[in-house]
């Protein structure tokens, strides 16, 4: 799922790129386009990823928006008809419109290439749908084109339900980057002293109960009495080092531990949520597919039709719902993690004002000693200067 997820994803970004370098994005662009990949996958056997990725192809080469639309579709079309990949019938449509019919020749004989040469984009999309329009639709509605398309509607259920794991996993992925950046980032005396640490543990598990001089024979509820206390005192070790690091913030460890807290309950609500749709879900698709059955069973093939519709579209509907209210979530706690933060730079900066403030009384009462010295030294006839 979150492969697929991916897929989408790359895909997307590719063709944001390429409506970038060639000055054509523009958010409606851009969802203009995939919109229409979506439709074309409905009425043919062709993914919304792969006509997007051919899509960012086609812009690279020169194509504005509705020439994109409709190379996109020929496209199909042509890979249709001569079983070509649709990458490769992409770059022939892209020189076709850019009036260069050579490579298109070799597919399909008869075309007018005068027509071609001139541009004129209405004019060349009678051309080509004259001799290859409708070949990507017809081959949807093949037994084997159905089968594709269901394949697509399941690769897009997954896709959604990747995007939203991902939503959910991301920012524990990061908050694992940051403690790993943590780390390789300690300097080489405190790795040692980690290091050196932690072999003392595993020496004092080892020696202490032999230096009580216990052995392995005694046995309480049949843990040996050895055993349990090299675990006792590693217990108590770990729990005095943790609380000391804790109580000093030694290495700003609270800081990140309640960062990392923070992330954690996210996660799972996040979680919580996709689950409690993903299951609402399951249940109506299960219902649907029941539902389909037994309208089949007592021969009403419209209506098994609508039932097993709603089924897909209980899959593969729209996620935005879920997906705001994870976002919702995960606004949250960035918001309050920036308000900690903000809170405990106000702290440090208040700290740090208020050591200023001491440090300049302690000097103005200094001066005012040493002024008082001076002023007694004056005074006293017996007494000279230093």
């Amino acid at each position: 799922m979150i492969q697929l997820a991916n897929q989408q994803e790359q895909a997307e970004a590719k063709l944001a790129q390429a409506l970038q370098a060639t000055g054509n994005f523009t958010r409606e662009n851009f969802e203009a386009l995939k919109q229409y990949a979506g439709q074309l996958q409905q009425v043919t056997t062709f993914g919304d990823e792969a006509t997007i990725e051919i899509m960012a192809q086609l812009q690279a080469m020169g194509l504005n928006i509705e020439q994109t639309k409709e190379a996109a579709r020929q496209a199909q079309n042509l890979a249709a008809l001569m079983g070509t990949d649709l990458s490769t019938a992409a770059r022939i449509m892209a020189y076709a419109f850019n009036g260069n019919v050579g490579m298109l020749n070799r597919y399909i004989k008869g075309l007018d290439e005068t027509i071609f040469k001139s541009r004129d984009f209405d004019k060349i999309l009678q051309e080509l749908n004259a001799h290859i329009g409708g070949q990507a639709e017809a081959l949807a509605k093949t037994t084997s084109g159905q089968i594709q398309q269901f394949n697509n509607l399941w690769g897009d259920a997954q896709e959604r339900i990747g995007k939203l794991v991902k939503q959910a996993l991301l920012p524990l992925l990061s908050v694992g980057r940051d403690v790993l950046a943590w780390f390789n980032g300690l300097s080489p005396a405190t790795v040692n002293f980690i290091g050196v640490l932690s072999s003392l543990t595993i020496v004092a598990w080892k020696l202490v109960p032999a230096f009580k001089a216990w052995n392995l024979q005694l046995q309480i509820l049949g843990i040996s009495v050895k055993t349990a206390l090299g675990w006792i005192g590693i217990l108590i070790s770990a729990a005095t080092l943790l609380f000391t690091a804790w109580s000093s913030n030694l290495l700003g460890i609270r800081d990140k531990l309640t960062v990392f807290w923070q992330y954690v309950k996210t996660v799972f609500q996040s979680i919580w949520l996709l689950v409690k749709d993903v299951g609402s879900r399951l249940l109506s698709f299960y219902q649907g597919v029941f539902q389909a059955i037994g309208e089949l069973l007592r021969g009403n093939f419209q209506e098994a039709a609508q039932a097993a519709h709603n089924a897909a579209q209980a899959i593969v509907g729209n996620w935005d719902q879920t997906m705001k209210r994870i976002d919702g979530l995960w606004e949250a706690t960035r918001r309050r993690l920036k308000q900690t933060r903000q809170q405990e730079v106000n702290d440090e900066r208040q700290k740090q004002q208020q050591i200023l403030q001491l440090q300049q009384q302690a000097a103005q009462e200094s001066i005012q000693i040493e002024q008082r010295r001076k002023r007694i030294l004056q005074r006293s006839p017996l007494m000279g200067p230093d």
